[in-house]
């Protein structure tokens, strides 16, 4: 299964669903089934407290914003549409979606949904997108 690397806080904003779109520089054609892994650098402490303050104010506690998982996989979802940001297609400016990305004019918007969390799962990432073999997510009752 394809996997792509995020930093923290975000990588855990999508395993909470509360990010459902990505953005990048970059498109995709890829849709289907994608694995979030939290890289291993760790924020500074003024982004996640920034972080941990915008969540509050939009009625969403993070709660434990200090111990989030590095370096491992954390969550499912699929992804689903990728469409180039313009005037017109992105949330607005008074969405917490908003605020979770680089909506810049020219930039990408990766949707997902279909979101599925497990155990944060060791594992290493890297830049792109990179596979993950299926026996390490899969045991016989399904997801760990």
């Amino acid at each position: 299964m394809r996997g792509i690397t995020l930093y923290q806080p975000w990588a855990s904003f999508m395993a909470m669903g509360l990010k459902k779109i990505e953005t990048r520089h970059w498109s995709t054609s890829y849709r289907g089934p994608l694995l979030i892994h939290a890289a291993k650098r760790k924020p500074s402490k003024d982004d996640l407290r920034y972080y941990r303050d915008l969540l509050f104010d939009f009625g969403h506690p993070f709660g434990d914003i200090w111990n989030l998982p590095y370096g491992s996989l954390i969550c499912k979802l699929n992804l689903i549409d990728c469409q180039q940001i313009g005037h017109d297609n992105g949330p607005y400016h008074g969405k917490l979606e908003f605020h979770l990305g680089n909506y810049d004019h020219g930039r990408w918007t990766w949707i997902t949904d279909n979101l599925k969390t497990f155990d944060p799962i060791p594992y290493r990432g890297s830049q792109g997108f990179f596979n993950v073999p299926d026996e390490l997510l899969i045991d016989g009752e399904g997801w760990r």
